[in-house]
């Protein structure tokens, strides 16, 4: 056979590919040389992110507290499966999960709540400024709280509301005898279920009866009605809202004075002296020196404080009370802890002495008519616990 000249076969070969070449569609032709003039790629680089974060992943892991109680398991095989099955039935697992701090074994959740009960407890014994936070409201305006205050308004013998029924007899006759109610104008300050404002419509008054409790007015109201008494009573707060003016005789009753802060007192007087009608009087009560004295600083805790006073679902009443001996001022400081929230009372109480009150009433533009120990004719004497006061706005 003779001898094929040389480079034959890559000229038959090329010869070949060019005619293949022109026998396929052009689309194929561009898509084939579009192929072929990428370039080759390199090799892929291996990616260090992924094992990074898992690595990092299992080092959460293996730091979490889940491992952490491990060495604290049972040894046994029966008794860890005996100790895991009571621990998830019992919702206590997560409780059972724990770290190391120091050495000791510590839950994260029984620390979190450890924490905040200290900051309570230490709020709570702490001495914090006199009327620094003003609570009085609460009382009232608390659902349930409100029906417990008109329970014991509504006992004849109870004094925690107000005062027994003899003693608001003795001081609506003490001021019967000072003004002669009779014909007069008349504005109760924190009427409350109404026991004195009754008792001054009875004496011949036209009264107005102001309260922020809607559960006590709601009873005042309906015992006016049933009872024939033509009493008029309004929601308000008497310590910021506007009162009616004209009135020939304002009437703030049960010590209400003392609780209040000296600037809540100072805006109250000067409200009082533009409501009264010329020759207008105030009378009001306040606690005496002798009470502050005998005040004795305690603390209390109980569940269920003052048997459901404070709520009626189930709670852990504590109460701390604090004396300020040079402010004469005294505190009841109520922490109430429910089993889904947690709140404060604070009862501030200003005690008088006859020149203090003298001297705070005179300031705020009034003229002191009389000053008695408790609802007689006596003068206040350094024994008694109560002074009434009878000023007019001068």
């Amino acid at each position: 056979m003779p001898e094929k000249p040389r480079g034959f076969d890559k000229l038959a070969r090329a010869s070949l590919d060019a005619g293949a070449q022109r026998r396929r569609p052009v689309g194929v032709r561009a898509r084939q040389s579009a192929i072929e003039s990428i370039p080759a790629a390199s090799p892929p680089k291996r990616n260090r992110v992924i094992p990074l974060f898992l690595l990092f992943l299992l080092f959460l892991l293996l730091s979490s507290p889940f491992f952490s109680f491990l060495p604290l398991l049972p040894k046994t095989p029966n008794t860890r499966r005996l100790w895991f099955r009571q621990s998830i039935e019992s919702g206590q697992f997560r409780t059972s999960v724990t770290m190391s701090l120091n050495g000791r074994p510590l839950n994260l959740l029984a620390l979190r709540y450890t924490q905040l009960m200290f900051r309570n407890l230490l709020d709570l014994a702490s001495r914090p400024e006199c009327f620094s936070v003003l609570t009085s409201k609460r009382l009232w305006t608390d659902p349930h709280v409100a029906k417990q205050m008109l329970r014991f308004h509504l006992d004849a013998k109870s004094a925690l509301a107000s005062r027994p029924a003899d003693q608001i007899d003795q001081a609506v006759a003490w001021l019967d005898a000072q003004v002669s109610l009779k014909g007069r104008r008349v504005t109760d300050l924190g009427c409350g279920p109404g026991l004195y404002a009754e008792r001054f419509h009875d004496y011949g008054a036209a009264v107005i009866g102001l309260d922020w409790s809607a559960t006590s007015l709601e009873y005042a109201k309906n015992k006016a009605s049933a009872t024939d008494r033509q009493i008029t009573y309004l929601l308000a707060d008497y310590t910021a809202d506007r009162l009616p003016s004209g009135s020939d005789l304002i009437a703030l009753i049960y010590c209400d004075f003392c609780a209040l802060s000296p600037q809540q007192r100072r805006m109250l007087l000067q409200r009082i002296r533009e409501a009264l009608a010329p020759g207008g009087r105030l009378a009001m009560d306040v606690l005496a020196m002798p009470a502050f004295e005998q005040f004795e600083e305690t603390a209390q805790i109980e569940h269920r404080l003052m048997d459901g006073f404070w709520s009626a679902s189930d709670y852990v009443g504590a109460k701390k009370t604090f004396k300020y001996v040079r402010e004469h001022v005294t505190l009841e400081r109520y922490l109430i802890v429910e089993r889904d929230r947690q709140w404060s009372v604070y009862n501030w109480l200003q005690y008088f002495s006859p020149s203090s009150l003298t001297q705070e009433l005179t300031a705020a533009g009034f003229e002191i008519e009389r000053l008695s120990r408790g609802f007689s004719d006596h003068q206040p004497t350094a024994a008694d616990e109560l002074i009434m006061l009878l000023a007019r706005a001068a």
